[in-house]
């Protein structure tokens, strides 16, 4: 406010002096010109008027310049002030398009942080379908596994299922270990070596074939095994969608399903004759390998197995 009244302070000065002091300056040549030729004045009389007058007509012409000297300077402020002006609001607009810049991205991240959730959500909505699909069957096969009748160890009626595990798994490795003293190959071998766990090995999975073939009729055990290999490749497929502790979920959900009598068995089957090792590994089942009789072998044979050879 300060400097638009002195800008009209100074638009006043120029607008109120300027013209008499260039009309002074226009019309003493004139003047001069009418008292000699017109008036015959003597021109060296009228030296001392000249010096009068050039001595008024330059400190108004001085005055003159210093007039236009501020004016050019205010305009070139007013002009500088303007660009500053200009400036700072472009300086505003690129902090404005910078927030609303950042704030889109801020919402394309919240929409992709979205549509990802959304998606995974979808996908394990199809993944528990399926999980718990498959577990009816298992349960309904186990169901079938508790019907005394399929064993010979049993004269008949129902067998607790975790009853049929423990005998089936004891079962299959004393015919191992009755087929590693045949061949002698109990002295042979030291106990965990790799040589020795290379023929255990061996020696089971044929065990596990003659019991399955030598039962009576009907044996689901073929089923059952399927059953749990298609949920194993259900929970490695759907493992990268889940979080650290649903993984853990389903892991304990199956084992609970399977039994701690069961899952020594069950994950001897998946390594050597489903072919699921690297499933197995890298879902780290075998944490939960059951210690049963004798727990330093049970660790260094899954150990082994897990390590991979040419036919597991």
């Amino acid at each position: 406010m300060k400097e638009d009244n002195e800008n009209i302070h100074t638009n006043n000065i120029e607008q109120k002096y300027v013209p008499y002091t260039l009309a002074a300056v226009i019309t003493s040549p004139i003047i001069g010109w009418i008292l000699v030729k017109e008036k015959g004045y003597n021109f060296s009389e009228l030296g001392t008027f000249g010096d009068f007058l050039g001595g008024s007509t330059v400190p108004l012409l001085t005055f003159i310049t210093i007039l236009l000297l501020i004016r050019t300077i205010r305009i070139q402020n007013n002009q500088l002030e303007i660009q500053n002006n200009q400036l700072e609001i472009q300086n505003n607009q690129l902090v404005i398009q910078k927030d609303e810049y950042t704030l889109l991205r801020k919402e394309m991240e919240d929409t992709k942080k979205a549509l990802q959730e959304q998606g995974k959500t979808a996908r394990m909505q199809r993944y528990e379908n399926s999980f718990f699909i498959q577990i009816n069957e298992l349960r309904n096969i186990k169901k079938e596994l508790e019907e005394g009748e399929h064993y010979s160890f049993h004269p008949g009626g129902k067998v607790p299922y975790k009853n049929v595990m423990e005998h089936t798994y004891k079962r299959i490795r004393e015919m191992a270990f009755e087929d590693m003293v045949d061949y002698n190959l109990i002295h042979k071998l030291e106990e965990k070596s790799p040589a020795f766990l290379h023929e255990y090995g061996k020696l089971y999975d044929r065990a596990y074939s003659h019991w399955i073939s030598d039962a009576d009729d009907f044996n689901p055990f073929s089923t059952y095994h399927f059953i749990i290999e298609r949920i194993v490749i259900l929970i490695f497929h759907y493992k990268d969608v889940m979080d650290k502790w649903e993984l853990k979920y389903y892991k304990d959900f199956l084992y609970e399903e399977i039994s701690s009598e069961g899952i020594n068995m069950v994950l001897l089957h998946l390594i050597m004759r489903s072919k699921e090792r690297l499933k197995v590994k890298e879902l780290k089942l075998d944490d939960y390998i059951s210690p049963y009789n004798n727990p330093d072998f049970n660790r260094a044979l899954f150990d082994f197995l897990l390590k991979g050879s040419q036919e597991w």
